[in-house]
Parts: C-alpha cells; structure tokens; sequence
C-alpha cells in the first residue's frame, strides 16, 4: 500500500520486553490499519527498540495519540500484566486512554511467526506492509533458525538475486556495511562514555 486511507480502522500491538544490555529483546509498537472494504490488514507503523519502561510508555502514549487505535494488543506474559494496569493509568492522566488488551502467548514466538507467512506472502495477502518498514519486515524474514540455507531464502524473499554470483557479491557488500556499522558504533558508543 501507498497512502493510507482515512476509513481503515486502528489497531495497535505492544511486545512490551524489556532489559538492561545490547542482549535483551527489544520492545515493539506496531499499529494496522484494517480495510474493511479488501478485507486487508495494513502495517503502517513499527517501532522495534530496546526502551526502559517511562519510554516506552512515552511512546504508547505518543503512538495512541497519533493513530487513535481501537484496541491495542499487549503482552501480558510474564510480569506484564501490572505493567499493562500501570500504563493504562498514566495514559489516563495524559488525556489518552490506552486500549491495551491483556494477550496472553501460548505457543512460541517462531510459530506465532510462521502463522503468519500464509497472510504476508500468499497469493492473496491479507497483511501488508508500508515499503518504509523495512526493519520490521527483516525481522519477520530472518527470526528463527539461522542455518546458512535458511538464511539465504528467507533473505531471497526479501530481496531476489538473478544468480549464485549476484547473491555473492551482495553478501560481501552487506558484510563491509555491517563491519563500518559496528565500527562506528564503537566510536560512537566510547565518545558518549
């Protein structure tokens, strides 16, 4: 999709994970747009970050008063669920009451994932996505298993090669940005402490 369209009706998720190092999960905030005219379901918006717990309801609050969602999905596994209550309130002391509906998870994140493939690449898509959201839909492609194998047709889906040479030399790119990526994350990372 291109534009979105002023009848689409919001809907909002929240994976409220949490940590303190580079190794903990990120946090998401996702909201949709369903069509009820194509049946369709249309990503618009995605943040995928590591947040404390005031930023993140700094951004749920921000992303509600944008979107005005209908309901929002949120996470209650784990300790989620006074954290749930706990945001509800201070998006009622920000004159933005929060939707969040308690989601209880169970069956694992790569199933959840893979439940979704028929929808996203099928013949008839029900889930689109804005073209703009590439680390979220990087994140779909490339979660689970990462053997090379699967790693290369998950990453065809993304983004086809005409042959084994082009596919090579792609990666090799990629490989050189990653490596100045990091680099300059270091730099950066040791001016800041």
């Amino acid at each position: 999709w291109v534009m979105r369209s002023t009848h689409w009706i919001p809907f909002g998720a929240c994976d409220p994970s949490m940590g303190k190092g580079e190794t903990s999960d990120p946090s998401a905030i996702l909201v949709g747009g369903w069509d009820r005219e194509l049946a369709r379901l249309c990503v618009m918006h995605a943040e995928i970050k590591r947040r404390l717990p005031s930023k993140l309801e700094a951004d749920l609050i921000a992303a509600q008063r944008e979107f005005h969602c209908q309901a929002i999905g949120f996470e209650n596994n784990n300790a989620y669920e006074h954290m749930r209550t706990t945001l509800m309130q201070a998006g009622i002391a920000a004159g933005v009451p929060l939707p969040l509906i308690g989601i209880t998870a169970v069956v694992g994140p790569e199933v959840r994932i893979d439940s979704l493939e028929p929808y996203v690449i099928g013949l008839s898509p029900r889930i689109l996505f804005h073209a703009a959201l590439t680390a979220l839909l990087c994140e779909l492609m490339l979660r689970g298993a990462q053997m090379p194998g699967e790693l290369r047709s998950r990453a065809e889906r993304a983004s086809p090669c005409a042959d084994a040479g082009a596919r090579s030399r792609r990666t090799r790119r990629a490989g050189r940005r990653t490596e100045v990526l990091a680099r300059q994350s270091r730099h950066h990372r040791a001016a800041v402490e």
